[in-house]
């Protein structure tokens, strides 16, 4: 890689991939066989306002149950993950911004399951690497890992992100995070973490870099 190439890491899922409403059913599916609550469709605009945190706490999720539902829902997920697609106009941005930058995914979802999306969607070859980060939380430290091994300067590097746990995790690696408002979190939520820079639409992340 060349080090002195602009560096965009993306999150994945409700990033890059459209898979909110598949992997709420495929929570709910799993929520059952572990006798955990599951998700009612008139819930899920107030849950895209709480934090990750808040909403393991809002469905009393035992913290030792948390790595089980995590394997389980990688597991249900892959037997999907080739029929899901990538946001409206995401495919074309991706494209354009690998024209300019190295681009990389960092997710708590597989490796496995994001290469099947991203050769199934044909835009696997617009990025050097992916990192999956097994736990839901601890990606500052997975965005470090990254930028130690390609040698990337924190002003060399962004990171765009649908979740509070992404600016965070942004903050802490002191990079630039934009967020994106189509995802897991709401934009109203997201405003209150001050990201960089907020966007509605993935062609607005070209106003922003290109």
């Amino acid at each position: 890689m060349n080090e002195s190439l602009f560096t965009i890491i993306f999150d994945f899922d409700g990033t890059i991939a459209d898979s909110l409403y598949k992997g709420i059913e495929i929570t709910n599916q799993i929520a059952k066989q572990l006798n955990l609550k599951t998700i009612k469709p008139e819930e899920i605009e107030t849950l895209r306002n709480m934090t990750q945190k808040e909403m393991i706490k809002y469905f009393k999720i035992p913290i030792y149950k948390i790595p089980i539902l995590v394997a389980k829902y990688h597991k249900e997920f892959n037997k999907i993950i080739d029929t899901l697609l990538p946001f409206k106009d995401m495919k074309q941005v991706i494209k354009q911004l690998s024209e300019k930058y190295h681009l990389g995914i960092l997710s708590s979802n597989s490796q496995e399951n994001i290469e099947k999306f991203l050769y199934a969607n044909n835009i696997s070859q617009f990025f050097k690497f992916i990192h999956s980060q097994p736990q839901i939380f601890g990606k500052s430290f997975s965005i470090k890992k990254i930028m130690r091994f390609y040698k990337l300067k924190n002003n060399n590097v962004i990171y765009i992100g649908d979740e509070v746990r992404d600016i965070e995790a942004a903050k802490q690696a002191k990079i630039p995070i934009i967020s994106v408002s189509w995802g897991a979190n709401s934009k109203q939520l997201l405003q209150k973490y001050f990201p960089n820079y907020l966007v509605d639409k993935p062609e607005e992340l070209l106003n922003i870099l290109l």
